[in-house]
């Protein structure tokens, strides 16, 4: 029977534990079933929320103390209110524009924002008087191939995806509002001397109250002609932050790294962390420490001011000192230097991990 295991339940909403119980002896025999009421009375379930029940060993063995987590399952109960547009709820406040041969600038009570008309990226983003950005906020295509890619890696280079050039060949701005001010810009990725891979629509829109909306419209072309290309690595937006950007808090699978194919072992939560201590150091360099079903993550001073990004549905990101090309052509993690600057990636997905180190 079970009767050597103990059951502890959590429920969380947004993060916070609300209610939680266990049974100290689940003794149910062989080949049977019982049934445990839980009690989630006095909670909004119309709020959603996400019940975690896990498995404890009650005595010592030789392989594991008294307390041990044998397994867990986590089922999320879907939120029955109903998601509001954000750009509707966005209140009438004073925003300007103005432009020039160079760049396109955005200014509301509290922020700044600056376009490159060269690059068509958001160069610049000032919150109170303080830069967020270290670097513009870049469409990329590449990670850092795991032991996993030693096969498809090779289509990735051949297609170009690790070496290639963002270039923008039309950016304007095309509404200016009370609430929002949108600049629309058109993009292609490819690498030199090949056909382009990616074509791209991105509509920015700068809200009055402070953000800015990503809206992404992509389509994959094939780089050669005689054959389809190969699929993507991940497809996201790089960007780097200021030194001391060093405080990390998000709402996904965690703590541990997560992908489409590799998530089980993680729990939906809300966890923090220091940026310098989120990274796995395998002892070849390779893309590490992503976070599939990301409802939001914040990026800020241990002041607390920062950046935070959340998707429509969900994202995965990545955060950590070093960029995937740093991992790319670093051999050892031993000779890997961190920028004092934080590289952020947000993903709109990233590739699964598989199991090509051992085996097909």
């Amino acid at each position: 029977s079970l009767s050597d295991l103990s059951l502890r339940w959590t429920f969380e909403q947004n993060g916070k534990k609300v209610k939680f119980g266990s049974i100290t002896a689940v003794n149910v025999r062989p080949q049977t079933t019982a049934k445990y009421k839980l009690d989630l009375t006095g909670v909004d379930l119309t709020r959603g929320g996400y019940l975690t029940i896990s498995l404890f060993s009650s005595i010592p063995t030789e392989w594991a103390d008294a307390g041990y987590e044998i397994g867990f399952e986590q089922i999320e109960l879907a939120s029955k209110t109903e998601k509001q547009d954000i750009i509707s709820l966005t209140p009438a406040l004073p925003i300007s524009v103005s432009e020039d041969t160079e760049t396109i600038n955005i200014s509301t009570t509290t922020d700044e924002y600056t376009f490159c008309r060269d690059c068509g990226l958001l160069t610049s983003f000032v919150s109170s008087g303080k830069e967020m950005l270290a670097s513009p906020v870049k469409p990329i295509v590449w990670r850092a191939p795991t032991d996993n890619d030693r096969r498809i890696k090779n289509d990735w280079m051949n297609a170009g995806y690790k070496s290639y050039d963002v270039n923008c060949y039309s950016i304007k701005i095309s509404d200016v509002t009370d609430k929002a001010v949108v600049i629309d810009a058109e993009y292609i990725m490819a690498s030199r001397s090949y056909c382009p891979f990616l074509r791209l629509r991105i509509k920015y829109t700068v809200l009055a109250k402070g953000g800015i909306v990503f809206e992404v419209d992509a389509n994959r072309e094939n780089v050669h002609y005689f054959k389809d290309s190969v699929y993507l690595p991940r497809f996201g937006f790089q960007f780097k932050m200021p030194e001391g950007s060093e405080a990390l808090e998000y709402f996904g699978r965690g703590p541990v790294e997560s992908y489409q194919d590799k998530r089980w072992a993680s729990k939906q939560g809300r966890y923090t962390c220091k940026v310098s201590e989120h990274f796995e150091h395998y002892v070849r360099p390779q893309e590490n420490m992503a976070h599939v079903d990301t409802k939001w993550v914040a990026v800020t001073g241990f002041g607390g001011h920062g950046l935070v990004a959340l998707a429509d549905d969900t994202l995965s990101f990545n955060c950590s000192h070093f960029t995937p090309k740093m991992l790319t052509d670093t051999s050892h993690d031993y000779k890997l230097k961190p920028l004092k600057e934080t590289v952020v990636n947000i993903d709109y997905k990233q590739s699964g991990i598989g199991s090509n180190s051992c085996g097909p």
